[in-house]
């Protein structure tokens, strides 16, 4: 999965340094979960800063934390028992294409662009893995973990595991 423009991939990157610095500071505050996201979505609504995209309405909430349940139903563990990093991990995805969706330039190339990879298989991996990994040990704090449970660092390919 390399076949992002820097365009995209510098939106989607962020999107998720967005999400992830208001969710470590909620973790860290001990909200996890459904409440921690729902902070952290508060928080980066409220932002005034040029980089500051991704507002989501409460009423497009239930939507988004479904899709965050499914991703870790996926990996096979419940939500609310995932690692802080794994809570951001599995958060990536439905987060992003909600802003892909909502706060894109009106470019029609690049819309065309996000909706091309929005339906490949690989995007949402791509998302978590490529950028979002690599995101998380730069923001550290809650999500700095060398180790990752066994099944997850299996799923999402990163990490040592036991």
């Amino acid at each position: 999965m390399t076949d992002i423009s820097w365009q995209l991939e510098s939106f989607c990157e962020r999107c998720i340094i967005n999400l992830g610095t208001a969710l470590d500071i909620e973790i860290r505050d001990g909200n996890e979960y459904e409440a921690g996201l729902n902070m952290a979505l508060d928080t980066i609504s409220e932002m005034r800063t040029p980089d500051a995209i991704g507002g989501v309405p409460q009423k497009d909430r239930p939507q988004m934390l479904a899709e965050v349940k499914r991703y870790a139903e996926a990996a096979g563990i419940p939500y609310n028992k995932l690692s802080p990093l794994n809570q951001f991990i599995v958060a990536i995805p439905p987060y992003v294409f909600y802003c892909l969706e909502k706060y894109l330039p009106d470019e029609p190339e690049l819309r065309e662009e996000a909706r091309r990879l929005m339906n490949t298989r690989g995007f949402p991996r791509y998302l978590q893995e490529n950028l979002g990994h690599s995101i998380s040990q730069t923001i550290g704090g809650a999500f700095y973990r060398p180790k990752v449970p066994g099944f997850l660092a299996r799923l999402f390919g990163f990490g040592r595991h036991d």
